[in-house]
């Protein structure tokens, strides 16, 4: 099997990065290293299949990929996740990933951040994130895993970040100042 490093401009590297951007996927490189290697690819608000997530896999180079707002993926997605050693920051806010897809994950070897923001993970997926090496944070709010579930993984990974907290909503407009009355009309 040819590794290939995503930014050698090979006819097989372009197919690849080609079916991405076809698919909806934004991809971003390294610069400043040499070949420009792809390091993440965003498919948020792209649709797409379970199995194009597999696209990614062929990119050993890639440290952040992002799949929020696809709540069509199901934990199938998931299945090339374990392969892709260089991943570090995984975002599957809003998506139809559950604990099943979660264990796929648990010993993935380099996974430091990992949002699960708006999906049905459950506390049943505690072990799962107890279990991986690398995890440094985790964003969980609008998931039903419950505070006690959290504080128990927060006993055993002390240093495990973990942010409940939904984004900020935006501040509220101010409102209208009431226009001025004039007497007698």
């Amino acid at each position: 099997m040819r590794t290939t490093m995503i930014g050698s401009r090979s006819p097989q590297d372009a197919e690849i990065l080609a079916a991405i951007e076809a698919k909806g996927g934004r991809i971003s490189r390294d610069e400043a290293a040499e070949g420009k290697p792809v390091v993440a690819v965003s498919f948020a608000t792209a649709k797409i299949a379970d199995a194009d997530v597999a696209l990614v896999q062929a990119i050993p180079t890639l440290t952040k990929l992002v799949l929020n707002n696809n709540k069509s993926l199901t934990d199938a997605a998931l299945d090339p996740i374990p392969s892709m050693s260089s991943l570090r920051k995984l975002y599957l806010v809003e998506t139809g990933i559950t604990d099943t897809g979660l264990a796929k994950l648990k010993d993935h070897p380099s996974l430091e951040i990992l949002s699960l923001v708006g999906t049905n993970v459950t506390d049943a997926a505690v072990p799962s994130l107890q279990a991986m090496p690398a995890l440094k944070e985790l964003f969980v709010a609008g998931t039903p895993i419950s505070d006690e579930a959290l504080r128990a993984l927060k006993t055993a990974r002390p240093n495990l970040k973990i942010d409940r907290l939904p984004p900020e909503p935006p501040p509220e407009p101010e409102p209208n100042p009431e226009p001025e009355k004039k007497d007698g009309h």
